[in-house]
């Protein structure tokens, strides 16, 4: 049982910054108030309607960004 424990205590710390940064990008590539809609259509007018970023053709540029980060 205590090693249960121990194997969590160490492996929490790995698993924490991989968390935070997916719930960062999901929450960055939301459609309705995610940041790279709100910069792209409501700040810089480039795009006609906030685009749906997880799914679709867009998701592809999604994999690639985050990737490349």
């Amino acid at each position: 049982r205590g090693r249960g424990v121990l194997r969590a205590i160490f492996l929490v710390p790995y698993a924490l910054p991989v968390y935070a940064a997916v719930i960062t990008w999901a929450f960055m590539f939301q459609r309705d108030n995610g940041l790279i809609n709100h910069v792209l259509h409501d700040q810089l007018g480039i795009t006609d309607e906030p685009s749906f970023w997880l799914i679709g053709d867009n998701s592809i540029y999604t994999l690639i960004i985050v990737s490349v980060w």
